[in-house]
């Protein structure tokens, strides 16, 4: 990230370097990332999401894959 922190908040670079239980994560990533950034959510046993993204089904084509994953990756991890 560009950032360390928000509002006081620690900035991590992968959910993967947080050492404890993350109940929501809030992914701001170009949408080339968002489903890598849900999969480890899912890994990490996360329960829900707020993506900051765009590039999805609107734009067609590739965002509507992209979106497919996305929905497939929440699904399997059950994360809302």
């Amino acid at each position: 990230p560009r950032l360390s922190s928000i509002n006081g908040q620690k900035c991590y670079t992968s959910i993967k370097d947080i050492d404890t239980h993350i109940d929501m994560a809030m992914i701001a990533v170009g949408p080339q990332h968002v489903v890598s950034a849900m999969s480890e959510c899912a890994e990490k046993g996360v329960k829900g999401a707020i993506i900051f993204s765009a590039g999805f089904k609107e734009l067609g084509g590739i965002g509507v894959e992209h979106q497919r994953k996305l929905r497939d990756v929440s699904d399997a991890g059950e994360i809302a």
